[in-house]
């Protein structure tokens, strides 16, 4: 599933994998559900912008996208240790629960 690409010199985002929309207009609650999709899916791609041929004119997209970008990739590389933390402290709050019946 493709969440950020760059298409005609501007950065895009997408929730769903089909329908982008440009980086600007995103919003935190798309943040949040990219963030999500990242967690939740198995594959992911997102397009680093260049220079050549990934260039994104506009330098307040630049930025956003950069941004953003950085995150997801951080996501992406700490998924393991993100998701083995989610389950300890599933479990941890679950055994505080059977403990207290």
């Amino acid at each position: 599933m493709t969440l950020l690409k760059i298409e005609n010199n501007e950065g895009k985002f997408s929730i769903d994998g089909e329908n982008f929309i440009e980086i600007e207009k995103i919003s935190k609650d798309d943040i949040l559900k990219i963030f999500e999709k990242v967690l939740d899916e198995n594959s992911v791609t997102i397009e680093k912008s260049n220079e050549d041929d990934k260039k994104i004119n506009s330098p307040a997209q630049k930025i956003i996208y950069d941004n953003i970008y950085d995150k997801i990739n951080g996501i992406i590389k700490e998924k393991d240790d993100i998701k083995s933390f989610d389950e300890d402290e599933y479990y941890i709050a679950m055994n505080k629960y059977k403990e207290a019946e």
